[in-house]
């Protein structure tokens, strides 16, 4: 059911409350594409910038949400 593709997202930079992402596509051995990915930290509710929290307070990856995809690290990604 459709191409299979590799993700592999790479940190570039990590700031007080935002963090820059390349995310590279791959078909095999063939880029299909390279993304520059900024994400700013927000409050919601005041619509206001707040720091990145320390990766200590957050959770392993466990499963991936795309169908037929699984989290590097994860138990289904695991090899024998």
């Amino acid at each position: 059911m459709g191409d299979e593709v590799a993700l592999t997202p790479l940190i570039r930079r990590i700031g007080g409350a935002s963090y820059a992402l390349d995310l590279h596509i791959h078909r095999g051995e063939e880029e299909l594409a390279r993304l520059d990915l900024v994400t700013a930290t927000t409050d919601l509710a005041s619509r206001t910038s707040v720091p990145v929290p320390p990766a200590e307070t957050m959770s392993p990856p466990t499963a991936c949400p795309v169908p037929n995809v699984t989290a590097p690290g994860s138990p289904a990604s695991a090899g024998p």
